[in-house]
């Protein structure tokens, strides 16, 4: 390797006086002079052989090798502790999981961070204090140890710090709960990198935060420095999420601009995914300011990063508008997919109009869904017309779950606009045959999420292959056949089974309600079947007991609504106004009377008796994909 490419260290061919700097040490300004013949703030691999050859005549030759040999020495040390500065702290990342566990403990147990307290008072009053005795860095103390991360995210101190955990949350799995059991065991096992987490305050500024440790500080430009190996470390990722704030505020530090300026330049390129939430205010007045307004906690730390940006080619200008444009861009999607939440097709085709790209384009945060999908899934019908005028692939599917816009169409959220989202998709030319990752048809989930009389239902049995046999298979894998006189309750999502022991008994099924916390579990939502007397589980005419009836059930439920399964099932039993409370444990087959000491009941207990009357039951539920 020549001397021009180990001072060269960023390999851009362009070296800049912060890299000659490093290893020249005091009169580095003067001979960056020397060196830069054209005065343009860069020395070329020629303009360094050219100067080069003239202060060897100047000092002659043995005095020029000897200055030489001292700065590739340096350069040699630098390199070697820089890589392994940067590597040891490439390697504190943590997982999902052990992120959720942190918010469990510090937010809901000791109540140390609320809505409102941003990172910085995070670092401040969690991050130094529980870290100051070992002086080490956080992720060095998670239960479990450090992870190997795959993910650099970029933030904001200043958001506020649970925002920043559900745009992690979002990057994760397009969820933006804080509740562990929401999650897959694949979704908590991802991982991430975190300066806040992966750097080692103590050796940094600690005590610009009251942190009296005592443990030397390196800055910006010392071997031992960690908080300016970002790009380093970023080279050792595999991807990149910035954490938006409501205010825009992120895209006007500079540590960020220069994390996405390095995602940009890495080899490959690291694409980097927007996520958080940004006020409805921003989104349609949005701005991204020049780099050269951007701000840092330390000024010494500005001027660095603005220096090596200039030197780069196409300099400050460029670098703006390469932000800009993919800012611009990311921001402009989230308004896009806001206008189709809120049912304003005008909005949706202005914008549209301006940025012809984003009509097919997925969300990245989630689960992939283009603005047709999401526009059926919520049954906007003059929004799923708009977007169909302007010619918006219908064949698009999900990822993962192979979910195209036929499929939400035929389980949308507005039941009134069930028929006639599904009748623009089909006449769009929808396939009516594609299958989900269930194996399904949109006409099986039609069938399941509003009967088959339903209107909506009857257009693609009009139009789907093998029908009847999609529909047989949908009734099949319920464990029961409903009578046609029962096509107005299945629609509402209640169903009546004649064969049970009283004909008036309907089970009632509502949806989670957000916020709502079950007590016997505090991080699954619950989800209720059933709140009054004359309410019960499916007693078919094979379940002889209670758990077997139990079991029916969660197999039913397990099909109806396959992105989710129990955590737990309570039963209430009432015998002559005498309650008795029942866990059901559906993996071993066992029932457990709780307000008896958790006593596990022996099979002829468990008989079902005709007497009883099942008064309310309740179960956990977590989603199992995104």
């Amino acid at each position: 390797m020549d001397v021009y490419t180990k001072l060269d260290l960023n390999a851009d061919n362009k070296l800049v006086l912060a890299e000659l700097a490093a290893f020249v040490g005091e009169g580095a300004a003067a001979r960056f002079k020397q060196l830069d013949i054209d005065e343009d703030g860069k020395i070329t691999r020629t303009e360094f052989s050219d100067a080069f050859g003239r202060i060897e005549r100047e000092l002659g030759q043995s005095a020029a090798i000897s200055e030489l040999d001292e700065m590739l020495q340096r350069v040699d040390a630098y390199n070697a502790s820089s890589e392994g500065v940067a590597a040891e702290l490439s390697s504190k990342g943590f997982s999902l999981g052990q992120l959720l566990d942190f918010v469990q403990e510090k937010c809901h147990e000791q109540k140390l961070i609320s809505e409102t307290t941003t990172t910085l008072e995070v670092v401040r009053n969690i991050v130094i204090p529980e870290t100051q005795a070992a002086g080490c860095c956080y992720a060095d103390t998670l239960p479990g140890g450090p992870r190997t991360p795959q993910t650099l995210m970029s933030h904001w101190w200043g958001n506020t710090f649970l925002h920043l955990v559900r745009a992690i949350c979002e990057h994760a799995a397009g969820k933006n709960e804080l509740f562990p059991h929401m999650y897959t065991q694949a979704e908590r096992a991802k991982t991430y990198w975190l300066c806040i987490f992966a750097v080692n305050q103590h050796a940094a500024a600690c005590h610009f935060m009251g942190c009296s440790c005592g443990c030397p500080k390196f800055g910006s430009g010392d071997v031992k420095c960690q908080v300016d190996k970002f790009p380093r470390v970023m080279r050792r990722m595999s991807s990149h999420g910035l954490a938006m704030d409501l205010q825009l505020r992120t895209l006007t530090r500079v540590w960020v601009l220069s994390e996405l300026e390095t995602a940009m330049h890495s080899s490959p390129p690291l694409a980097t995914k927007f996520c958080g939430v940004v006020s409805t205010e921003i989104l349609e007045r949005p701005e991204v300011p020049s780099v050269l307004q951007a701000e840092a906690s330390f000024e010494a730390d500005r001027e660095l990063i603005l220096t090596a940006i200039a030197s780069n080619e196409g300099g400050v200008a460029q670098f703006d508008r390469l932000i800009q444009t993919m800012a611009l861009r990311e921001i402009a999607l989230m308004r896009a997919f806001a206008f189709v939440l809120r049912g304003e097709a005008a909005l949706l085709g202005a914008e549209l109009q301006q940025r012809p790209e984003l009509l097919d384009s997925a969300d990245s945060k989630g689960r992939g869904e283009t603005l047709l999908m999401r526009a059926a899934r919520y049954g906007h019908v003059p929004v799923v017309r708009e977007l169909l005028e302007r010619g918006a692939d219908v064949g698009l599917a999900t990822r993962g779950m192979g979910f195209t816009a036929l499929h939400y169409g035929a389980i949308c959220f507005n039941p009134g606009a069930h028929a006639d989202v599904l009748e623009l998709l089909l006449q769009a030319r929808a396939e009516p045959g594609a299958l989900n990752c269930f194996g399904r048809t949109a006409l099986e989930e039609s069938v399941l999420a509003f009967g088959e009389e339903a209107l909506g239902t009857q257009l693609l049995l009009g139009a789907t292959p093998d029908a009847q046999q999609a529909v047989a298979r949908a009734h099949a894998a319920t464990g029961f056949t409903p009578q046609p006189r029962d096509a107005e309750l299945f629609a509402h999502g209640a169903l009546r089974q004649d064969s049970w022991s009283r004909p008036d008994i309907v089970l009632s099924i509502k949806q989670p309600i957000d916020g709502e916390i079950a007590a016997f579990n505090p991080w699954v939502k619950p989800i209720e079947f059933g709140t009054v007397a004359n309410e019960i589980v499916p007693n078919y005419p094979q379940a002889r007991t209670l758990v077997t009836a139990s079991q029916r059930f969660a197999a039913y439920v397990r099909y109806r609504w396959p992105l989710w399964e129990f955590t737990s099932l309570v039963l209430q039993y009432t015998t002559e106004n005498d309650p008795a409370f029942y866990r059901v444990d559906l993996e071993r087959g066992e029932l457990r009377q709780i307000n008896r000491g958790d006593e596990k009941l022996t099979v002829k207990q468990q008989i079902y008796d005709e007497n009883s009357v099942l008064t309310k039951v309740q179960c956990s539920i977590r989603m199992l994909y995104p």
